[in-house]
């Protein structure tokens, strides 16, 4: 995985029967045997309901030195000031749709709405 750029992952949907279900994440920083990084949920259980949108960013670490209690404490401490949640349950109109256009672009009526303002309509 490339630094600072999204990558979708692999699409789950039909396990779960989600209509929708797109993965997106990609990694800020590599400071040694940690990485911290953020990650991008968008799913739809049938179209027309509610899209849920959750954002995760945090702090990984490398698994060959995970044993090490200093290392550990470190990552803890470091996951304790960077991570960060969101969780929203109808996402449709709100700035997270708008700020990330790669997840804007999922929903016709986004896109239709973008066009529309570039027409002046």
């Amino acid at each position: 995985m490339r630094l600072n750029k999204w990558n979708l992952d692999k699409d789950d949907g039909g396990r779960y029967g989600h209509k929708l279900d797109c993965k997106f994440k990609r990694r800020l920083a590599v400071f040694g045997p940690y990485s911290y990084w953020e990650s991008i949920r968008v799913i739809q259980k049938n179209p027309g309901e509610r899209v849920e949108f959750l954002y995760y960013r945090a702090v990984g670490q490398s698994e060959r030195v995970f044993d090490m209690n200093l290392l550990r404490y470190i990552y803890k401490t470091l996951n304790f000031l960077l991570s960060k949640r969101i969780d929203i349950y109808d996402a449709r109109g709100t700035k997270y749709i708008y700020k990330y256009p790669f997840v804007g672009d999922l929903f016709k009526e986004v896109v239709r709405n973008r066009k529309l303002e570039q027409l002046g309509i």
